[in-house]
């Protein structure tokens, strides 16, 4: 998990990108992270 928040930071940092880190197990999480609903997980940005 350090990993990808580690990642995730250097994304924002550098090329001005928001992340998403969430549970892709949970059906339809993703579709619902894609539509900008609400969601559970971490949102990181610059």
């Amino acid at each position: 998990m350090v990993h990808k928040v580690e990642e995730s930071l250097l994304i924002a940092k550098s090329l001005g990108i928001q992340t998403l880190i969430i549970n892709g197990k949970i059906k339809g999480e993703i579709k619902r992270a894609m539509l900008g609903k609400k969601i559970k997980g971490t949102r990181i940005t610059n």
